[in-house]
């Protein structure tokens, strides 16, 4: 019996083997939170990533709405929609410096931050050499038979445009170069206007010889 009891005594219960393990097991469990914890590529790493990421994306959108508020304005609408290709504009130009310009009608073609090209031009012309305002009558002239002979386009320099409008249909001056069209069905026709003007200009001249003529005789 003492035997036996001895026996029994001494066989070992596995508690207490199982003990040192279990110690083991968690120290290993914790060492592996910890490497977690400071693993750039684990969960946290990657969390930050995508935040970097959303991020990035956050700002280019920014930058992408600013560069068109300021290319369209805050409505989104650029320069160029205005005109009515329909109608004919006017556009106010700084030709002799701040104190003189020279307004051009035409039909505006394109409009950007560095020109206007503008085509079917047309200016107008003071026809009365004298300075009073009351006296002074005016032509609307057609570009093209200058002395420069230019074709019919004019690509002026935004810098100098004091602004621009659409005309319309029923005003003196598009009432007028619709006239001028519909007279010359064939196109603009240097020859005759050089004719008209060379006539115009000799019986100005002509008129005060007559003049001094007559004082001479009398």
């Amino acid at each position: 019996m003492d035997f036996m009891n001895r026996n029994t005594r001494n066989v070992p219960t596995g508690r207490g083997d199982d003990e040192p393990t279990q110690r083991s097991a968690l120290s290993v469990a914790g060492m592996v939170g910890k490497a977690k914890k400071n693993d750039p590529s684990g969960k946290f790493g990657g969390f930050f990533t995508v935040g970097t990421i959303a991020l990035l994306i956050s700002i280019a959108i920014l930058i992408g709405a600013l560069a068109s508020y300021f290319a369209f304005g805050n409505n989104g609408t650029s320069e160029a929609e205005f005109v009515d290709k329909s109608a004919y504009q006017a556009v106010f130009v700084n030709v002799n410096g701040t104190n003189g310009g020279q307004v051009y009608f035409g039909h505006v073609q394109t409009v950007t931050d560095n020109y206007i090209d503008l085509t079917n031009v047309f200016y107008i012309q003071n026809s009365n050499s004298s300075s009073s305002s009351t006296n002074s009558s005016y032509t609307l002239v057609k570009l093209g038979c200058e002395l420069h002979a230019p074709q019919d386009e004019m690509v002026i320099n935004r810098g100098q445009v004091y602004f621009w409008e659409n005309l319309k249909s029923n005003g003196q001056v598009a009432q007028k170069i619709s006239e001028y069209y519909k007279n010359n069905p064939n196109g603009q026709n240097c020859s005759q206007s050089s004719a008209s003007n060379s006539t115009s200009q000799a019986s100005t001249s002509t008129q005060p010889s007559t003049s001094s003529s007559t004082k001479t005789t009398h």
